[in-house]
């Protein structure tokens, strides 16, 4: 039970009464909000909610700063030894569809970047620690992976057309990255830089490294992409032929488009890419990485010629 007092480990008995509600209806009347609905095993009271809702809208506290206090109350010397705990059973099967990761990629062209003036003297203080990958292995990979043009046989969109753009003045002609359809967080280690226009060949880069990051025991993936009619054809190829990367072989991969691309494809598109009709994608757009940009695209015209490190 989480309170503002902290995180409390209680045994709780259930009315068995012939009349008894539901275990999470028995936790709402004893003021209890249940984490899940079905085999609840965490609650958080209504005193720490409203808490946090007064600290969110006075101070700005964020749920994870907040949860990290909520450590401390608990555990002021071993504030890390205070477990968030999750509501699956270890024994679950992974397998099954409501488990599935959904994922969106996209690549934004606003997001620039000029030549370094000395980009011998650059120092990269956090290579690949965050968002963005390894500068070094991402040279390495782009200098050995041949660019394969793919002719979508759908309607023309614009990261096709710009996928052999070029400016000579530019370091970076926009970036690409892999997040969370469901929550709309970035992968870690799977922000690229693209040199000409968004090509795939940055995108299986930004993929693989996504499908790398907490997936131990899941097998299924819903993948949602504005090209995946002509992106997800040869993915297995090209990621094959490459040393530099790898998806496993025993990841299922479900491609899909986002519902406002979809309807600039062709008619079968929809009934096939659609995430309306893909078991497990739930009731999501598979747009909200544009959120996401509309975000960074802010700030994009002020960092375009900063340091490549910065």
């Amino acid at each position: 039970m989480v309170d503002v007092t902290g995180v409390h480990f209680i045994p709780v008995r259930w009315c068995q009464c012939e009349d008894a509600e539901a275990y999470p209806i028995q936790l709402l009347q004893a003021k209890l909000f249940p984490a899940t609905f079905e085999k609840p095993s965490t609650t958080f009271t209504f005193a720490v909610l409203d808490d946090f809702v007064r600290d969110n809208l006075e101070c700005g506290t964020t749920g994870m700063n907040y949860y990290s206090k909520l450590h401390r109350i608990t555990s002021a010397v071993f504030p890390h030894l205070v477990p968030p705990g999750i509501n699956v059973d270890p024994t679950e099967d992974l397998n099954h569809w409501k488990y599935a990761h959904t994922l969106v990629m996209d690549g934004n062209f606003k997001a620039e970047h000029m030549h370094d003036r000395r980009p011998a003297d650059q120092v990269r203080m956090m290579d690949g620690r965050g968002y963005m990958v390894s500068n070094s292995e991402y040279q390495a990979y782009l200098q050995a992976t041949p660019h394969v043009t793919e002719k979508s046989p759908c309607n023309s969109h614009r990261a096709i057309n710009q996928a052999n753009a070029n400016c000579g003045k530019l370091h970076s002609t926009g970036i690409g990255a892999t997040a969370c359809a469901r929550h709309g967080c970035f992968y870690p280690h799977s922000v690229v830089d693209f040199q000409k226009g968004e090509r795939q060949l940055n995108m299986d880069y930004s993929l693989a490294n996504a499908l790398h990051y907490n997936m131990a025991g899941i097998n299924k993936v819903l993948c949602f992409y504005d090209i995946n009619c002509s992106y997800m054809k040869n993915l297995r190829m090209r990621v094959g032929n490459s040393s530099f990367i790898e998806i496993p072989r025993s990841l299922q991969i479900m491609p899909g488009i986002g519902i406002w691309h979809v309807h600039g494809h062709k008619q079968e598109c929809y009934a096939r890419y659609a995430p309306l009709f893909m078991k497990g994608a739930g009731w999501v757009d598979s747009e909200i990485i544009e959120t996401l940009w509309s975000l960074l695209n802010v700030v994009s015209a002020s960092v375009r010629g900063m340091s490549s490190p910065h």
